[in-house]
């Protein structure tokens, strides 16, 4: 029963990133949340805490005119979660991110996250 609510949490949470609502994504993490993005084995973004999530999940929001994160495949095992996830992104037409406007963005990783008290405390993105 207890992976099936995990796997709830962490559906909720990949709905609430692909329509923008920071507040949705929010809903089930914990207050010490720690968020990490690691690309090419780079630790390229990290955050620590509610607020700097929040703050991270806005910002990112204004990089992208579209984006979907789909889900390939779950794994649960105790307090742990592996997704395999594909994303698709447009970029958005602000020039000021160094990106084309309108550039399309496709790309396989995975999503590690980690339940304490019921709620995801650590969430590590790989591509």
């Amino acid at each position: 029963m207890i992976s099936n609510q995990r796997q709830d949490i962490i559906e909720n949470y990949i709905a609430a990133y692909n329509n923008f609502d920071s507040d949705g994504m929010s809903r089930d993490l914990h207050e010490d949340i720690l968020f990490e993005n690691i690309h090419n084995g780079q630790v390229n973004l990290k955050t620590k805490g509610m607020a700097d999530f929040k703050t991270q999940a806005e910002t990112a929001k204004k990089l992208f005119k579209q984006r979907q994160q789909k889900v390939i495949n779950i794994k649960i095992k105790d307090n742990t979660a592996e997704v395999q996830i594909d994303f698709t992104g447009i970029l958005s037409d602000d020039p000021a991110n160094g990106s084309q406007a309108r550039a399309a963005i496709s790309m396989t990783g995975n999503s590690i996250f980690v339940f304490e008290e019921g709620k995801i405390i650590r969430i590590t993105d790989r591509s």
